[in-house]
Formats: C-alpha cells, structure tokens, sequence
C-alpha cells in the first residue's frame, strides 16, 4: 500500500529526514515513534502531500504520490497536531463544509455527518460553536474530519492529545477496529497507546529510521538480554547473593513461586544461577526469556545499544 523509498527533507540547514525507507501493507496500522525532532510529524506531512519531499519517493499502490492529486485526498484523511476547525462554526456546520471538499453531497453526505458525529462522541456538542468546545471535542472533531469521507488511508498526529482516560479507550478501540479496512500511520509518543493498536512499529531518530518491525519481531529480537520469567523454590534467605541478578520481581507466590529477573547479559549467568540455588536447597522449575516490551526496545535503541539483527 505504501512504499517510501530514500525520503528527506531540510529545512534550512537542519535536515529533518535523511534517506527514510520503509513499507506499510494494506490494512496495517504502523506506529510512528521517536524523541522530539526525530522527523515524525514531517514524514506525515510528506506522506499526506502536505509538502513535497527534497529527495526520494512515496509509492501509493505503486503510483507516485506526487501524480496522485486529487486521488490522494480522496483516499487519505489525516489528523494534523494543530486540529483544522472554523471557530465560528459547530462541528456538524464544519463537517458540512469539509464533506463539500471531499465532493459529498446530499443524502450521502448527512449520512456520513452522522455517522462520525456518533463515532467521535460528538452529539451533545453538534451545534454549539467549536470555540466553546474543550480541547478534547475539538479533537475529536479533528478526527471526525479525517474519518469523514471513509477513507482507507489514515495519518493522525497525536489524536489522543488532551483526551480524557475514558475517550482516550474509546478512541484507541476505533483505531484499532481499522485494522484490515484501513492503513493507518499513526504518530505518537505514547508507547503504550502503540502496543494497544499497532501491528508495526518504525522508531525514527534524527530523521532517520533506527528500527522497524512487527511488535512481535521486535519484541522476540531483544528477548532475553538478561530478562527472563521463572518458577522458583527459593532457598533459605531468599536472593540474597545470587550471582549476577540485577534485579528480581515476584509476580506471584506458591509453590514454585513466580518471578521476573533481569539477570547480567551473560550467556553464563542462568547456568550460574541455578548452580546457586541448588547448591542452597533451591530450585529453578523454569526459567524462560522474556520477550522485550515497546519501552524497553525504545530506549535500548535510542541509547545506542541495540544490535544489528544477526
């Protein structure tokens, strides 16, 4: 569905994306993440038409976006961080107005209102002007905008920002409900908001891609690294002097108990440790990696320690 081949874009002398490449299925929801001024908000803006790129290519099914015209909006919708919105206007008169843009008309273009109007959580603020609106209903009203005409290429830019825990759910499940109708990039600095939706994540850093991959393929290629779940007997004293654990958590008790450790980065130090809890009358019944959460990869990489896949 998308294909972005050697992207980049300068401002002045500061160079915002330099040679960004990846790919997005249809259907898929791509978690776009990184550190203030890693080049995320650009790449939406060079993905959407918004501006054109210094260098490189966007692929739409294979057509180039920069031929895509009309088409491009037509088919996207996106949700900048700054939400677009008449002040003057309630969200059902904007809604009118941005529905004449996308070409709806009459009984199509009512019906589609309605339908986000009650999707976004919008009702009991339809005809009051949207400068009365919080900033929560204003952007939910940014969202309705995006989702208007159907379209089945999504980009939002932070759509949780000043939402309240209870819509902030309710958004993330319609997000997530695109899945397999509708290509969503989503940019955010929210990781959990991406392990709740995303099926792929792309970590930029000084507009560069610092990695990309499935949840699950990333969380698998940082797996172990000292992180391991056990069931374990503990010996008399417990932890105390174990050899190279960092740190331990108990996760539940019983008998064996059940604990997350983070043990030295040393293919050596489970071996040494369960030699160390059968030498004081423990036992290790288990003892398996575990798979790295979206927080820990994220500032694995962005510190500079992550590794090349092998």
């Amino acid at each position: 569905m998308i294909r972005v081949r050697e992207l980049s874009k300068r401002y002045g002398d500061l160079l915002a994306l330099a040679g960004l490449d990846f790919e997005l299925a249809s259907g898929e929801i791509l978690g776009l993440l990184g550190p203030n001024g890693a080049g995320k908000t650009t790449t939406l803006r060079l993905l959407t038409g918004f501006m054109p790129p210094d260098g490189g290519r966007v692929e739409i099914d294979g057509h180039d976006l920069a031929q895509l015209g009309p088409d491009l909006r037509r088919r996207s919708g996106y949700l900048p961080e700054a939400t677009p919105h008449y002040p003057d206007l309630s969200p059902e008169e904007n809604l009118e107005f941005w529905g004449g843009l996308y070409g709806l008309a009459g009984p199509a273009r009512r019906a589609a209102i309605a339908k986000v109007i009650e999707g976004c959580g919008l009702g009991a603020v339809a005809r009051r002007p949207a400068r009365e609106l919080s900033k929560g209903y204003r952007q939910r009203l940014g969202l309705a905008q995006a989702l208007l005409h159907d379209p089945e290429l999504v980009f939002l830019d932070e759509p949780t920002a000043g939402l309240d825990p209870l819509h902030v759910r309710e958004l993330r499940a319609m997000i997530r409900s695109f899945a397999g109708n509708k290509t969503v990039v989503l940019c955010t600095h929210i990781l959990s908001e991406v392990e709740a939706v995303c099926d792929r994540v792309l970590i930029l850093d000084r507009g560069r891609s610092a990695l990309a991959g499935s949840l699950a393929e990333l969380g698998q290629r940082f797996a172990g690294r000292g992180r391991f779940e056990a069931r374990v007997a503990l010996p008399p004293g417990g932890w105390a002097g174990a050899p190279g654990l960092r740190a331990a958590e108990r996760l539940a008790a019983g008998t064996p108990e059940r604990w997350r450790l983070e043990l030295d980065p040393d293919a050596e130090a489970p071996a040494a440790l369960a030699a160390w809890l059968h030498g004081r009358g423990g036992r290790i019944y288990e003892l398996r990696a575990r798979a790295a959460g979206l927080e820990e990869v994220f500032l694995e990489v962005l510190s500079g320690r992550a590794e090349e896949a092998p």
